[in-house]
Parts: structure tokens; sequence; C-alpha cells
């Protein structure tokens, strides 16, 4: 008897409960926004095709199951892909099993934000299992012999003989709204990143508002003369990027751009300019984990000691681990200096990255051919062959305790052939024929010290030397020269990239040595205070200006002067920037005039 009653009441209970908890339901009652798990197999770039399927409420996190694969560590965490699609772990990840593992099975929960990334918020091993992707049906497509979804950046595939497994009654199974993902092509810099926002399937649009005010006082070092100048900017960057399922991404970004000038010497000005940017057609993925990239693309890397330039050009990556080969031929067509347009170049870099170190080496060679309508508005100039080859070792990173260091090493060879000419001579053009050897040296080491024992105080010392000629007429050319591409721009250790080398003087490394001292505070998150000394000596003294001021050097002396800069910068908001730089020059024995010049900047970018 208690047996049969125990029967019964089990009887009861299982028609108690929710008999569509195990029901199926056949592919036609998936609706776009229906959240599922799709068991399968990964059958082709980004094509998925399921042997399973359930269809659940919906999460706040999307997840995927497969196999760990490129694996390299970064700043604060890691980066790899599962199913050919990129991770990433950072500081918020949970990692229940320990650190991952290259090859290891995983299940990554997290965040969807687009084609090239996948933001993990928790990641766990596996011993066994299929692939699996969940998330929110984005689109579908009814076939006579299927059903095509697309589910993240998978195109799904499921044949018409499977069902659907439901969590609950169909009816009470509420659709996910539609989740804002973002495309972003690789940036070095924070300031560079232009989140778009998905407008289409597969296309994304992003938009960058900036404003400048550089205010500049006495830059010809005489407070008697009139020459100040003000600039007031404005410039709006719209980012265009189409990200379908496979190996391409294509990226347009177009410039307007609005100049008010106030000058006391030449007066008042406007200038107006639209240009196109960036224009490249990127494939990833291909065999031998090769990337491609080709069109108008920005050359860019950490220091911009070598470059950070917007160049027409056709280049290609190798990855392995923490290797990666990069070869590139690139030109100006458009819209770039008359050197650039002149210009045909090819680069080869060699860079290992192991967490927060680098070690790189590189090669470029410059070909350049000037005529007399490339010598600018003072006629002076050069006018022939200029074939310059750099040739540099890097090491950037962590490499003494609660520091960021670098070292950059490099030499210049190579040859010109030509002359130097002066179009404003009297009687005509002069030449001086020019048949020179190239044969320099440069190199620029440093770090910032970040130490917890002086939170939230950080320090940097740096010293930058570029070799200078002091044997001219040998038909030898020892004077360093960076490589025309560069910009120097980072930051030391505040939360805005400075002018290392000034942000008045901003000279370029060339017969010059620069010594310099900072000490900045963090006040709140993202957002400092530097104070920045620079020293400036010439190894060989030579009467030439030197960066931004209009006086010459007189050649009678190596000491230029010194430089104080205090900079403000602001990014506790990810879409807004904000900088403000306040500089002072105090001139030295190198210069016959000796008043002071001063420079006021602010700077302010919106990203939406």
């Amino acid at each position: 008897m208690p047996s049969r009653v125990a029967a019964v009441l089990l009887a009861l209970g299982a028609m108690a409960l929710p008999a569509s908890a195990q029901d199926e339901v056949p592919l036609s009652a998936l609706r776009e926004g229906h959240w599922v798990v799709l068991s399968g197999e990964l059958t082709g770039l980004d094509a998925f095709t399921v042997e399973e399927v359930e269809l659940t409420q919906p999460d706040d996190e999307e997840s995927l199951v497969g196999r760990i694969e490129g694996l390299r560590e970064v700043k604060a965490g890691y980066q790899f892909r599962v199913l050919g699609q990129p991770v990433t772990v950072d500081a918020r990840t949970d990692l229940p099993d320990g650190p991952p593992v290259e090859g290891q099975l995983v299940r990554v929960e997290g965040h969807y934000e687009g084609p090239q990334d996948f933001q993990a918020r928790q990641l766990r091993f596996r011993r066994g299992g299929r692939a699996r992707v969940e998330g929110r049906i984005d689109s579908l497509t009814a076939r006579a012999d299927g059903l095509s979804l697309r589910v993240q950046r998978f195109l799904v595939w499921i044949p018409a003989k499977e069902e659907v497994e439901l969590e609950l009654d169909l009816q009470a199974i509420r659709l996910a709204p539609q989740a804002r993902r973002k495309a972003q092509p690789i940036r070095m810099r924070d300031e560079d990143r232009i989140p778009g926002r998905e407008v289409a399937p597969d296309l994304f649009l992003g938009l960058r508002a900036e404003t400048n005010l550089r205010h500049e006082e006495d830059f010809n070092l005489r407070s008697s003369d009139d020459e100040d100048r003000e600039d007031r900017d404005a410039a709006l960057r719209a980012e265009l990027t189409w990200a379908p399922p496979g190996r391409f991404t294509g990226v347009a970004s177009a410039r307007l751009f609005w100049r008010d000038r106030m000058d006391e010497q030449d007066g008042d000005s406007i200038q107006r300019d639209a240009r196109l940017v960036e224009a490249f057609g990127y494939w990833d993925r291909l065999p031998w984990d090769t990337t491609l990239q080709v069109g108008r693309q920005d050359f860019e890397e950490p220091r911009e000691w070598l470059w950070d330039q917007e160049l027409d050009a056709v280049r290609a990556g190798w990855g392995s681990g923490p290797h990666r080969l990069q070869v590139a031929a690139m030109t100006t067509w458009a819209q770039g200096s008359p050197v650039d347009r002149n210009s045909a170049n090819l680069m080869a870099s060699y860079t290992w990255t192991d967490s927060d170190r680098t070690l790189g080496a590189y090669v470029l060679d410059r070909r350049i051919e000037l005529g007399y309508e490339d010598l600018g508005s003072n006629g002076r100039g050069f006018r022939g062959f200029d074939y310059p080859l750099f040739m540099g070792v890097r090491a950037l990173g962590e490499w003494l305790p609660d520091a960021d260091c670098w070292l950059e090493i490099a030499h210049v060879t190579g040859y010109t052939d030509g002359a130097d000419v002066d179009l404003q001579a009297d009687g005509g053009p002069t030449e001086v024929r020019r048949q020179e050897n190239l044969r320099a040296w440069g190199f620029d080491v440093g770090s910032v010290w970040e130490l917890d024992a002086l939170d939230p105080w950080h320090f940097a010392v740096g010293f930058a030397y570029g070799g200078g000629d002091d044997r001219s007429g040998d038909g030898v050319n020892r004077t360093f020269r960076q490589t025309g591409y560069h910009d120097n721009n980072d930051d030391l250790g505040g939360a805005t990239s400075v002018k290392y080398y000034g942000e008045l003087l901003e000279p370029d490394l060339s017969n010059l040595a620069i010594r310099t001292l900072s000490l900045g505070t963090t006040l709140s998150k993202r957002t400092s205070l530097d104070l920045i000394y620079h020293d400036y000596r010439q190894p060989v003294p030579e009467a030439l200006r030197v960066g931004e001021l209009s006086e010459r050097a007189n050649g009678l002396s190596g000491d230029l002067g010194w430089e104080l800069d205090l900079v403000y910068g602001n990014r506790a908001n990810p879409a807004l920037d904000i900088e403000v730089a306040l500089c002072h020059f105090e001139p030295g024995d190198a210069y016959d005039e000796r008043d002071p010049a001063q420079l006021l900047r602010i700077q302010v970018r919106v990203k939406f």
C-alpha cells in the first residue's frame, strides 16, 4: 500500500510540473529577439552549424564555449580567441580555475561588444563537450532546408530536422532588446578611439568633436614686437565601419576642420578644410595568422617616436603568441607635405610582447625626390634625392619594479645627392652642390615611477640625444634626424599624453640633447596634474630654427634654454577628454634675443 501511495504522489507531482518545460517546438517558432543556446561546431569562418538549440529567457551576459587560441598577455590581463572571436580578460574577470591556458576548452561569459571584442566577466575550464554560442537572435532567414540566424558575430545554420527545446512555456519567454554593439579598429591611444555604435546590421558610426585653443606669446623671443598668435580650432570627425561576419572589415573616416587665427604680425585669417582621413580594408585570420590592410590608414606606435600619420599603404602582419612581424609599402598620394607626396617608403618591424614588456626592431627605407616647387614659401630647401635608411631597436614597459621604462636606439644611414637651393637670392636661384653619406645616431632613455609608497604621486626622468655634425665638409653628415612621420607624444604617468620633448618648443630630436624631469599627481580617477621640466642643448652649435620658435639660434653657444610645462588631464569620462597646458620657455645663450616665450593650450574632445 505505501508503495502504491508513493507512486500516486510521484505521478501527481510530475503532473504539477510545467508540461512545457521539456517540450519541443519547430524552428518556425523562433523570432528575432529570442535568446538561444546553440550547441554544434564551427564549420567555417564565423559559420556555426547547430546540432541542438534551446530557447531560454534572456540573460544579462552572452557566452561562448570553445578552445583558447592565440593567447597573449597584455597590460592588466589577457587576449585570445574562442571560436575565432577576440576575447579580453581584465581585472574585472572572475577566474575561478586560474588564468587562461592555450588550447584549454573554456566557457566564457560576458558581453559581446562587437566583432573585435568580447569582454569576459567569467572564465571557467571545461573537460569536454561541444562548442556553444549563447545570445540574442539579431536576424533570421527561413529556408526550405533550415533556418539561418545571426547570433553575436556568427552566421548560424540550423537544419530543418532540428527541434527547439524550451526552457519555459513559449508564451512566457520574453524577447531581448536589441543590444548596442560597437566596432573599434585597433588604436594605440584612448584619444584616437571612436567607439562607433551600430546604425544598421554590421554598420557602425562614430563621431568625435574637438575644440582647441592655442595662445602663443613672444615665440620670436622679443616682447617688444607684436608677433603673438592665437588659434581657435574646431574639428568634427566621423568614422564609418562595416564589419560583416568573416575576415573583412572596412573603415572610412572623414574630418571637417575650422581655424580662426589672430596673428599680430600677419593679420587675421580663417581656414576651412574637409578631408578623407582614412579609407581602408582590413582582412584578419588569413592563413598563418596573417592580417592584411590596404588603403589610407593610420601608422602609429606607443611613443610616436617613429610614426603617427595617415599614409596610403599596403601592410601585412604575421603573429604567433607574443611575436609579431609587419611589413609595409607606403606613400602619400594627396593631402600631405611635399616631402611626403614625393616619397616612397618600405618598412619592416618585429615586436615581442610579454604582458607589460615589449622588445622591438625595425627598418624604414625612405626615398624622397624634391624639386624647386617643393621648397616652400621661403624659397629655401633641398633639390635632388634624399635616401635615409632608419634602423633601430627599442625596449618598452615594466623592466624595473613599479616603473614604465623606455629605451630607443636608432641609426640613420643612406645618402643625399642634390643641392641646397635659394630661390630668393639676387640674380635668380643659387645652388650649392651637396653629396653626402648619412651616418648618425640617436637615443632616448627614461622611466616613469609610480611607487605605492608615494601614491598618488609619480615622477619621470628622461634623456634624449640626437647627434650633430661636428666635421662638416668631409662628405659625411652625422646629424641625426627622426623619420618625418613622428609626433613625440606619450604620457609621463599622467592621465593624458604630452609632447614629451616640450609642449611649447616641440622640437625634433636632431643635433639636440634633452634632459627631462617630471613630477605629477593623480587628483582622482583618470585625472592628473604634471609639472615637467626640459633642458635643451645643441651638441654642435648651429644657426637655425629649433622647434616652434621663429627666432634662429646664433650658432655660437649650445645652450638653448629650458622649458617648464604644467599639464592637466581629465579622462574620468570615457566620452570626454580635457587637456590644459601652461608652458614657459626661458632662452639660453644660444639666442641673441632673450625674452621668454609662453604658451596656453586648451583642448576638449567629445566622443559620441
